[in-house]
């Protein structure tokens, strides 16, 4: 209930409020994403949620009831609520002893009912509330929690970089951990190849990149890594405990096509345990190519005996059943009771009867969505059942890109057709590549140009940027005035190559060629800003195709920011007031903060001109957010410059009590420096502004320590490496250019060293702005401070 939670509830809600987001863990301590889940596993949990706002806050809750027992003083309140019907039951209040009874009462009640009451007076130490069935037994029961003292947890700590680690077991473990965590900023696959240079035979380690590489479609790689695992594993027997080895190694045998190869690795995968169903389910689908049926169906019963809710052998079973002439139909109806989602189930008992129900009921199951299709197509062409996969494809009928371009590479005669229509299809249905089966497909049209440029969007993601820069350069040499394929070598060029002349070429190419584009236009300027062009260059441009640069809330950031940098107060203020804004993950505080500069300056300038009250006016009114900027102020948010230049205004207009109070605000808050990461990490401003009002109250002793503090900070920090911080939960910055991460540390002590330095009176002020310009012309700090009226 504070400015920015009231600011969500207008952005997430209909009717502006309130919202709440419930988050609910399974098998995790904290948010649900963050457990294992392994190849065609299931997890099965329930979870309730129950209308009993009528009881308040509540102790315990089960499939039969919920109860609360709470004390306010000298009153006792208790509750209950039935989610199951309670029928002669009996509540029970008594000491924790449960020698002293409070409370005995039969109970009858209907799910959903509620009975509560209170008991008021003198109560033993700790209360015991226990509900009762019929019979006696215990339904429910909550003893009185009681506070006491517990040691903190030690604080976590970040595990040491790859390069420093000396042990191949802890390199796998940490691995384990970034990859679960799917981290932010920290590297598995670093770890498991520092664990591999320890030891080259490493077997977690060697199975961990192998895996990897094989979901990165590596397959050569992948086998590489397999047989390193294997080469440990099998020094002394060739039964070990884990198969997982031989099973990624048979699936990437698979991938190339080596099936032979593929088959024996997965019957040596089945000797271990865990690899059983992922491996009978491989020799299914080979035994299914060959045309040898009942193998198959005996793999598959093998593997559902291991593992009986594998969606992918119930699915194949199912289809056996159907090519073999078998009561396929009682199976497959028996299974979709179990699993209504089953894609492929629901697709064949449509390929059993052909009619019209069926045919409606996929469509309806399935949305006719483009995954869906691909995951029932995907199931029959990994089992060379490319009819069946048409089939399915014409049933689903779905009109989005993966599934038109598996349609044309199983029907050659309307190829040409369907690939036009899969490229036009993109647009309303964005989904690039994600499984391997989508790019083996895709990898089937080395002439089409969209077609690559999905491949290379999957490589790239993946980090095979050789493959992916391959695969865009072909799409350029079938179609020169295809922009994605330019703007994915721009990226390349500047992450990979850091190669600035290549990396503005093509994107500027992209830009001519999409000139409408304005996520183009954004990440060329953003290029600009990364190479230091000038702000007055950058803005002209951006002016000329302005239509463009305000279709997107970041890029108009960046043109408010350039307003700012350029003088044009005025035209930033209209856009700050006309535009309705959306904030963005990695954007927020970046508009509030562009309204919080516009007003500083625009003080400045009625300071500078002697209109003291209109510069008081608008430092007032930068203290809320207007609701079209769309974010509230933070809680604990202190506005020291803020506060500090009121008190400035209150000091020329003879108002000493309130100049006071201003200043005394503006020097109150957290004196610590450090780097600022996120948008609700403390302004070093902040600090500068608190300094300066500690001399505005004559404490200059207390006021110099501020800047020689800053001073030492900036001076001990300037030459330290930085790193990304190991507990981002994300990235602050959803950009595809990478910024200098080491840069934007030195410009940061530089800023604290300029701004200690006019703190202390110092002439060097001027000169560190300079440094900070030739380093970043567009640093937003450098320009406000350099315009600061006397104070």
């Amino acid at each position: 209930n504070c400015d920015f939670g009231r600011a969500w509830d207008r952005n997430l809600t209909d009717n502006n409020g309130p919202y709440i987001e419930l988050m609910t863990g399974v098998f995790t301590d904290n948010q649900p994403d963050f457990t294992w889940l392994d190849a065609y596993e299931e997890k099965c949990f329930v979870q309730n949620f129950l209308p009993y706002s009528d009881l308040g806050t509540v102790q315990n809750a089960s499939e039969q009831a919920v109860i609360k027992l709470e004390r306010h003083g000298q009153t006792l309140a208790w509750g209950v609520y039935a989610v199951s019907p309670l029928i002669a039951a009996r509540i029970e209040i008594a000491s924790e002893d449960g020698t002293h009874i409070l409370l005995e009462k039969d109970i009858t009640l209907q799910p959903g009912d509620v009975l509560q009451g209170e008991l008021s007076g003198e109560f033993p130490s700790r209360l015991r509330l226990r509900l009762r069935d019929e019979l006696g037994h215990e339904l429910l029961s909550y003893l009185e929690h009681q506070a006491s003292e517990t040691p903190l947890p030690s604080p976590a700590s970040a595990p040491l970089p790859a390069q420093d680690i000396t042990s191949a077991d802890e390199a796998w473990f940490i691995g384990q951990h970034l990859e679960q965590y799917n981290h932010a900023s920290q590297g598995a696959v670093n770890y498991y190849r520092r664990g591999v240079e320890l030891d080259p035979l490493d077997y977690r380690c060697n199975l961990a990149l192998a895996t990897l590489s094989y979901n990165q479609a590596n397959f050569s790689q992948a086998l590489a890594f397999a047989d390193a695992a294997l080469s440990r594993a099998h020094r002394l027997n060739k039964n070990p405990q884990c198969g997982l080895a031989s099973l990624v190694r048979a699936n990437a045998l698979e991938q190339t096509g080596d099936v032979d190869a593929a088959f024996d690795s997965y019957y040596r995968a089945v000797w271990s345990g865990n690899a059983k169903s992922g491996g009978f389910f491989g020799l299914a689908r080979i035994a299914t190519r060959r045309g040898q049926y009942p193998q198959a169906l005996n793999f598959c019963e093998q593997g559902l005996v291991t593992q009986a809710n594998h969606y992918g052998l119930i699915g194949l079973k199912a289809t056996l059943l159907c090519l073999m002439n078998q009561d396929a139909r009682t199976y497959i109806e028996a299974h979709l009771q179990r699993y209504p989602l089953h894609y492929l189930l629901h697709f064949l008992r449509y390929h059993l009867s052909r009619d019209a129900q069926s045919a409606a009921q996929l469509r309806d199951i399935t949305g006719q969505r483009g995954e869906n299709a691909m995951n029932i197509a995907d199931q029959l062409t990994g089992c060379g059942l490319d009819a069946m996969a048409l089939d399915a494809l014409n049933a689903v009928n779905s009109q989005e890109t993966l599934p038109l371009y598996l349609h044309a590479s199983l029907q050659k005669e309307e190829r040409e057709a369907l690939c036009l229509a899969a490229r036009n299809a993109f647009p309303q249905h964005v989904r690039f590549p994600q499984w391997l089966a989508e790019v083996r497909m895709l990898a089937a049209f080395p002439d089409d140009a969209f077609a690559l440029h999905l491949l290379a969007s999957f490589h790239y993601s993946k980090g095979n940027t050789q493959t992916a820069v391959a695969c865009w350069q072909r799409c350029l040499e079938l179609e020169p005035d295809f922009a994605d394929a330019w703007r994915g070598l721009g990226i390349d060029a500047w992450n990979q190559k850091q190669d600035a002349a290549e990396a503005r070429r093509c994107l500027e190419e992209a830009c001519r060629l999409q000139p409408q584009d304005a996520r183009l236009l954004f990440e060329s300027d953003l290029l600009n800003r990364l190479t230091g062009v000038a702000p007055q260059i950058r803005l002209a441009r951006l002016e000329k195709v302005l239509p463009v640069a305000t279709q997107r809330d970041d890029l108009t950031a960046e043109l408010l920011s350039l307003y700012h940098q350029c003088g044009q107060l005025q035209a930033a203020r209209a856009l700050l007031a006309d535009r309705k804004f959306h904030p963005w993950e990695g954007g927020e505080g970046r508009i509030t903060g562009q309204y919080l500069l516009n007003k500083q300056l625009l003080a400045f300038d009625y300071l500078n001109s002697g209109d003291v009250v209109a510069a008081q006016a608008l430092l007032l009114s930068a203290l809320e957010y207007p609701q079209n900027l769309s974010e509230g102020r933070l809680v604990g948010q202190t506005d020291n410059d803020i506060c500090f230049w009121l008190g400035i205004c209150a000091q020329k207009l003879q108002q000493h009590k309130q100049a006071q109070a201003w200043f005394e605000r503006a020097a109150a808050g957290d004196k610590g420096i450090g780097e600022r990461r996120y948008y609700n990490d403390q302004p070093v401003d902040y600090v500068f502004y608190q300094g300066m009002a500690l001399r505005k109250l004559n404490d200059v002793v207390r006021s110099r320590q501020v800047f020689r503090q800053m001073l030492e900070w900036a001076e001990s920090a300037a030459d330290q490496p930085v790193h990304a911080d190991f507990f981002a939960v994300s990235l602050p910055d959803l950009v595809v250019l990478t910024g200098d991460r080491q840069k934007e540390h030195r410009i940061h002590c530089l800023l604290v060293k300029a701004l200690a330095l006019r703190g202390l009176e110092d002439e060097a002020f001027d000169d560190v702005l300079q440094q900070i310009f030739a380093l970043d012309p567009a640093c937003g700090k450098a320009h406000l401070f350099s315009q600061l009226p006397d104070c």
